[in-house]
Parts: C-alpha cells; structure tokens; sequence
C-alpha cells in the first residue's frame, strides 16, 4: 500500500496516518465570534524537536547528496574525507588518520595507498618513530579539494539564485544555528 504524504504545515504533524493537528482537540461547539472551530485555521506552531531533526537530516542529507553527484574527479566519499582531514592536521600518522576517520588501521592503510599512487598525498619517515610514516597533502590533493570545493560552492549558488529572497534570507539567518550544531 503507497501512503500519500501531505507537505508539511506549522501546523500540522505527520503520524502514520497522515496529518494530524497539532494540539488539544477542538470543541465541538461555536466559538463566541460564532465561527466554527473545525472550519478555523489551526494555530501556527513550532515543529517538535524530533521533527525538525528529521526533516532537517533529510534536507541536509538530501543536498549534499546531490552536492556530491556534481563532483570533479573520481575520488571516493573516503578519501574525500581523508583529505580534507590531512589538510586540516597537517602531517599525520595513518593510525591516527584511521582513528579521526573512524575505520580500522588496514583499511585506512589500503586507502592511503590509492591516494599516494594517486599522487594525492605523500608519505615521509616520522621523525619521532623511525617505524612509523607520516602522511602528507600533496600539491595534486590540494588541487583536487579545491577542484570539489569550487563545484559544490558553483551548484549551490546555482540553487540558491532560484530561491526568492525571503529564502535566502532565512537561510543567511539561520547558518549560525547551522554552524552552532558542528561544534562537538
């Protein structure tokens, strides 16, 4: 069975069932202006924080996504991730890139491998354990961040110019929140 979704409304939450006003349920009665509370507009509401979560993940999910399909190149979500973190520490250890990236050592070693065959990142002795290397941007990483960044910032511009400028305001105001929810 489809469930049709309605778009979403102040005031109006969505159940399994489709929308639902939001709030006490209305008396039956007339009201004294003599209006009838089932005919009247339901009261404008903020989402429930688990709401907006929602909706918020998929919008951000959904644009980035889509951010992602315009990409230059033919580097992977991983290693994309990979280098913007080299280029933020600096020099850094595989193991410690593993464990910042969240993967098993093997499988940040494997990676690391196909960006330095790449040209992407080079590797040099770490001074402070002669077993161990350090990995490094290489001018062809540096390139190939940038090459993303300046797309992904082209396509969303794109995006932005088709808003009106009550949207794109609301989207200036609302990039502190944004930025506030990055901050560990």
């Amino acid at each position: 069975m489809c469930q049709v979704r309605t778009a979403w409304h102040p005031g109006r939450m969505m159940s399994s069932g489709g929308p639902v006003l939001a709030g006490p349920e209305q008396p039956t009665h007339r009201d004294p202006a003599g209006q009838d509370p089932a005919v009247r507009e339901p009261a404008v509401r903020e989402p429930a924080d688990g709401e907006l979560a929602g909706r918020l993940r998929m919008a951000v999910g959904l644009l980035v996504r889509r951010l992602r399909q315009r990409d230059p190149g033919d580097l992977s979500v991983a290693q994309l991730s990979a280098l913007v973190t080299i280029e933020s520490l600096g020099p850094v250890r595989s193991g410690d890139l593993a464990a910042r990236e969240h993967v098993a050592a093997p499988t940040m070693t494997r990676l690391v491998g196909m960006l330095a065959d790449a040209g992407y990142v080079t590797r040099s002795p770490d001074p402070s354990d002669g077993r161990g290397s350090l990995v490094s941007l290489a001018p062809a990483g540096a390139a190939a961040l940038d090459a993303v960044r300046r797309q992904r910032t082209s396509e969303l511009s794109v995006r932005l110019a088709r808003l009106s400028p009550a949207q794109r305001a609301s989207i200036a105001a609302a990039l502190p929140a944004l930025e506030a929810l990055l901050r560990d």
